[in-house]
């Protein structure tokens, strides 16, 4: 619910908007997501099509519009409206009044080109971004509003529903035998208390609670995807969604290659271990730092495997015969040699 609609219905009525619609719950014919049909006797005709009749009739429609003068008008609202903003340094808003419709935000860039560019090359290419833009528009506003009347009306839900009648309108030379016959047929068996010889497309409530409710208010957190979720219909669409799985896929990934680390360090724990129960034995403090340095790399290389060393440099002769050097002065316990060999 919209805090703005809350705040009407407390004005209005002086009673929480939340408590209103528990009300409409529980009264008789109520449901987990409101109240009883207001007009129980009613029926939906829905006229409909094939998919790529209806992309078609859509593209026609958009077609119908730019040859009715589309473009003038938008042009017109754009100069009454959006130039000024434009000279004063602002942006053009899309998200608010009349602005939000299809046409404003597609036709965009040739909108603000400048008048003498229009007919160019520019101007042209432009208008047909726009016009293709306009007609992917149309179609996903479409799939919203299909989308909408398939969960609200043909899904198992414990809410009565008005039964709905499909009627295909695919071939408008079949108008009679297949919209207008079979939608009287339909009313006027509804008006005689009869029911209609045509099959409703979408099951009835379940008021035993077989079916569940697509909109209730539940509460889910998806751990893989860090996300939060209010709906039991939106959860489920969450959990079979591309993103999901593949968050899934990337987990399991992590996954495994944190087991397989856990393996490698396992297995060096146990050659470490293994490897210096002699340690105690030893009593000289070098002695002892220099064995435990060469069995660690030891058991290292075993474990994990032996990976190259790095080539960012090379290491002189005369380097190694210093670095030798130093370490026999370092067995002997001579600081000062220590000292001397190895250069500041």
């Amino acid at each position: 619910m919209s805090i703005h609609r809350s705040l009407q219905v407390w004005e209005q009525t002086g009673r929480p908007h939340s408590q209103l619609l528990e009300a409409q719950r529980e009264q008789e014919g109520g449901s987990g997501l409101g109240g009883a049909l207001r007009y129980p006797e009613a029926v939906i005709l829905w006229v409909t099509c094939e998919q790529e009749v209806l992309l078609a009739r859509l593209d026609a429609r958009v077609e119908e519009m730019l040859a009715r003068g589309l473009v003038k008008e938008l042009l017109d609202f754009h100069a009454a409206y959006n130039t000024r903003r434009l000279r004063e340094g602002g942006t053009q808003d899309y998200t608010k009044g009349i602005f939000q419709s299809i046409g404003f935000k597609e036709f965009h860039d040739f909108l603000v080109l400048p008048e003498g560019e229009r007919e160019g090359e520019e101007g042209r290419r432009l208008y047909e971004a726009g016009v293709a833009a306009m007609k992917l528009a149309t179609r996903q506003y479409t799939k919203r509003q299909l989308r909408w009347i398939k969960n609200r009306f043909l899904t198992p839900s414990d809410r009565k529903v008005p039964p709905l009648y499909m009627l295909d309108a695919t071939d408008p030379t079949q108008w009679e035998t297949r919209v207008g016959g079979p939608a009287q047929a339909v009313v006027q068996a509804m008006v005689e208390g009869r029911v209609p010889d045509l099959k409703p497309a979408n099951p009835q409530s379940d008021p035993d609670g077989a079916g569940k409710p697509r909109n209730n208010k539940s509460r889910h957190e998806c751990e893989v995807c860090g996300r939060v979720l209010i709906g039991e219909h939106i959860w489920q669409d969450h959990l079979r969604g591309a993103k999901h799985r593949k968050m899934l896929k990337r987990k399991a990934q992590q996954q495994q290659a944190k087991l397989k680390d856990f393996t490698y360090a396992h297995e060096f724990a146990v050659a470490v271990s293994n490897r210096f129960d002699v340690l105690g034995a030893l009593e000289d403090p070098v002695e002892l730092w220099d064995t435990f340095k060469r069995e660690t790399l030891q058991a290292a290389k075993e474990c994990i495997g032996e990976r190259p060393r790095s080539r960012r440099g090379f290491v002189s002769t005369e380097t190694l015969e210093k670095i030798e050097e130093s370490r026999a002065a370092r067995l002997a316990g001579n600081r000062d040699q220590h000292r001397a060999v190895m250069p500041d």
